[in-house]
């Protein structure tokens, strides 16, 4: 998981008067507390037509995740297996 620390903490961590150098800023950094974080996954809905395996030619039709080909009955605002956001921004 990638961690989250708020720009001005870092920024005071490192210009409170008690971080002289280099070193004593990144310190004072590593001392914060953070957040756990993921970057969050675009992606957008695609409608897909397959055709049952062994079953004559029939066809039957579901929504795929861009981002990462799951397929689902219905659409929704995120994707319920990789917890994509589907704002059809990002690249997909």
């Amino acid at each position: 998981m990638d961690e989250y620390i708020p720009r001005e903490a870092a920024i005071s961590a490192c210009y409170d008067g008690y971080a002289d150098n280099r070193d004593d800023c990144a310190e004072n950094i590593r001392k914060l507390p953070a957040a756990d974080v993921a970057p969050v996954r675009h992606a957008i809905w695609r409608y897909k037509t397959m055709t049952v395996p062994g079953g004559r030619g029939q066809t039957y039709a579901k929504w795929s995740c861009t981002a990462c080909k799951a397929k689902q009955k219905v659409r929704s605002n995120y994707c319920p297996n990789c917890g994509a956001r589907m704002d059809g921004d990002g690249n997909v």
